[in-house]
C-alpha cells in the first residue's frame, strides 16, 4: 500500500452542492457576480 491507494474526494461544487453555495456566496457582502455568474444565477432559480 502506497500514498496513491488513498482517494481524496472533493466536493462536489456543480452537483448537489451548487445551490446551497450560490446561495451562500450571494449572501456575502460585497459580493459581485460576474456575467458567467449571471447566467448561473438563471439557471440556479430557475430549479428552487
Amino acid at each position: 500500500m502506497n500514498i496513491y491507494d488513498f482517494k481524496v474526494e472533493k466536493p462536489d461544487v456543480n452537483g448537489e452542492n451548487a445551490i446551497p453555495l450560490f446561495r451562500y456566496l450571494k449572501s456575502q457582502k460585497g459580493f459581485e457576480p460576474t456575467q458567467d455568474m449571471a447566467e448561473l444565477e438563471k439557471c440556479v432559480e430557475s430549479r428552487i
